[in-house]
């Protein structure tokens, strides 16, 4: 199979061509590379592909006629289409507080630390893609919210900070903001539409989730406090639900 994907050198692009990768089929990833320490990315999927499997074509996703011969050329099987997907403050703050809290750094946080996310896994994100992709006969044109739901939700900071707390093995210093404009209280995936469609649900837990992105956290870090985590290649992350994803059919 012949799979390209747009936007692949992004966080969950490049999750979604390494899978493939890995199941040995041909992946050809299409970015304009304009995001910062997106080709770190790149290089951590070239290191993981097999020879002669990714293609790289660096380009924007405007230009009608480059895209059109890419997604048509012949023997492309399945696009994913990733690039120039909007992108909000929340999305990596999980990342950030594991960063932060083990490079011993204090935390920012903004309101009163109550508002609720449901968390997900990317390596749920990426199997709810390829199931869907897999029943594109009922996932076509259709609409779905797909997030960890209520068993994945939790409190920014009220919840999350005695788990970091346990992780650290001690305090971890915040500082109080005030709330930013537009931040909502509560966000949780009403995820049943794509069970019922495609048999997806999570299956990375909460706890188990966090408890895999600090042990990241600890061996980047490593005592390196200056680290940034937009500086990062790919680090296996919980993401923020992804609400209204739409898939389209083979005619579209």
């Amino acid at each position: 199979m012949h799979v390209i994907v747009t936007g692949g050198a992004g966080f969950i692009g490049s999750h979604v061509a390494v899978e493939f990768l890995r199941d040995g089929h041909d992946v050809t990833v299409f970015d304009s590379l304009t995001r910062p320490g997106v080709e770190r990315n790149l290089e951590w999927l070239e290191s993981r592909a097999p020879t002669g499997r990714l293609g790289f074509v660096r380009g924007d996703v405007r230009d009608a006629d480059l895209v059109r011969s890419l997604v048509g050329a012949r023997g492309v099987d399945l696009v994913f289409h990733f690039a120039a997907q909007f992108r909000t403050e929340d999305q990596g703050w999980v990342a950030h507080f594991m960063l932060t809290a083990a490079a011993r750094r204090p935390l920012t946080i903004y309101g009163n630390g109550k508002q609720a996310r449901d968390l997900l896994f990317v390596e749920d994100l990426v199997r709810a893609f390829r199931l869907a992709a897999r029943h594109i006969d009922k996932t076509a044109g259709n609409v779905y919210n797909v997030g960890g739901g209520p068993a994945n939700s939790v409190s920014i900071w009220h919840e999350l900070r005695p788990r970091l707390e346990r992780f650290a093995a001690g305090a971890i210093a915040a500082q109080i903001q005030g709330w930013r404009p537009g931040d909502q209280p509560v966000y949780v995936s009403d995820t049943r539409k794509a069970y019922r469609d495609f048999g997806w649900k999570p299956r990375v837990g909460l706890d188990e989730g966090l408890r895999r992105l600090w042990g990241w956290a600890l061996e980047l870090t490593d005592g390196r406090a200056q680290l940034a985590i937009s500086r990062q290649p790919n680090p296996l992350e919980l993401t923020m639900p992804q609400a209204d994803i739409a898939f389209a059919g083979p005619s579209a």
